[in-house]
């Protein structure tokens, strides 16, 4: 493996992201891909973990799924810590009403109340009906009928990511700690806003009995201005690409919406194909072109094939090879920096850049990095798990 030849944490770009904002191209469509029609209200019964806990997928992916998002010890704490959030999501508003500012002014107070809770990045919209789901797991029919929408980013951890395959035993892990933050932090905004007199609800990834997301987060994420839909399906941002887990705070506080954003994703993603032709389970299309899928245009995605392959990976716990692979996902630094603003403004050049990443050895683990113990629980014990690096 060739390391990369400079360390982009060492060298900065002043105000970076900034200039990457002002260099995005506002979007007045409401979605950064094309619509192509209505969007259909989605039912979170038909959602891949859904699927598979219902049995849809086979006995065997409904008898494996609990186990192994429990094999891995350190996923297995995050994931017992997080049962709590589900207790918090929603409460009582407060009957005093606090004094406040214009939408506008209380917009920034919001966005930087997150980033004081430890958000990495926060943006808002209005909440459109159709992402909201139609029902929960449990066939309930999901009401949620306040009027914005504040969308909250938690970062994964570089570090861990770049040491990793994709697929190992920190996988599951990774997820779990972004998720964990993201729903202490919307749990917490939401509670504040409570207290200040007006509704708030938290939706995060949680227990699954009480289900603890009634929203469609990627939708959100895209009209918050705070990604993209990517070739996968989930939102990239631009700093961070997918490398993030986000949770969502909705709410009837009078806010002002940001707007989507283009930063040049869909010619990036249509020239690149690295999440596609790494795939361990073989999910994500290569083709050329985005096909409509209820509304919208996006690439086609194999959602059993890639839940099958998490479920029952026997080398690790869980997988996010697509975004360890993914050339967006890389920190702030000069190099990264030059390359997010040239794919935004030169799409012409995505090949050069799609070419460079790969011979530099990005997307390679690192096992001489890796710092986890790779332990599976086994039985009553456990046992030094297989292949890390």
């Amino acid at each position: 493996m060739r390391p990369p030849l400079i360390d982009v944490r060492s060298l900065r770009i002043p105000g970076a992201a900034e200039v990457l904002r002002q260099a995005a191209r506002k979007t007045s469509s409401g979605l950064t891909t094309p619509a192509t029609g209505p969007i259909a209200r989605a039912d979170a019964r038909h959602t891949g973990y859904a699927l598979a806990r219902a049995g849809a997928w086979g006995p065997t992916l409904q008898r494996e799924i609990e186990a192994s998002q429990r094999k891995e010890p350190l996923a297995a704490a995050l994931g017992s810590v997080n049962d709590i959030f589900s207790t918090v999501r929603d409460g009582a508003v407060s009957p005093r009403t606090a004094p406040l500012p214009d939408p506008a002014a209380l917009s920034a107070h919001i966005k930087s109340a997150a980033r004081f809770l430890k958000a990495d990045l926060a943006g808002i919209c209005e909440l459109p009906q159709w992402a909201i789901y139609a029902r929960d797991w449990r066939r309930d029919a999901v009401v949620c009928d306040q009027r914005y929408a504040i969308v909250l980013v938690s970062e994964w951890d570089y570090d861990s990511m770049d040491a990793s395959t994709g697929d190992d035993w920190i996988s599951l892990a990774e997820s779990n700690v972004a998720y964990n933050q993201s729903a202490l932090i919307a749990c917490t905004l939401a509670e504040y806003i409570r207290d200040l007199g007006y509704p708030a609800r938290a939706h995060f990834q949680g227990t699954f009995d009480p289900p603890c997301y009634d929203v469609v987060v990627t939708p959100l994420l895209l009209l918050a201005g705070l990604g993209e839909l990517s070739r996968p399906g989930w939102a990239l941002n631009p700093l961070l690409g997918g490398r993030f887990k986000a949770s969502v705070v909705t709410t009837d506080l009078p806010l002002a919406p940001d707007e989507p954003v283009d930063f040049g994703l869909q010619e990036f993603c249509r020239v690149c194909k690295r999440c596609a032709r790494e795939c361990p389970s073989g999910a994500i299309s290569d083709a050329d072109a985005p096909v409509p899928h209820n509304g919208y245009l996006a690439y086609e995605f194999d959602p059993e094939r890639c839940g099958k392959y998490r479920i029952t990976n026997r080398d690790g716990a869980w997988c996010g090879r697509c975004v360890k692979v993914c050339p967006w996902n890389k920190p702030e630094g000069l190099v990264h920096d030059l390359v997010r603003l040239a794919a935004a403004r030169a799409p012409r050049i995505d090949p050069l850049w799609v070419t460079l990443d790969e011979w530099l050895g990005y997307g390679r683990p690192r096992p001489e990095r890796q710092w986890w113990l790779g332990l599976e629980r086994a039985g009553e014990g456990f046992r030094r798990a297989g292949r890390d690096g």
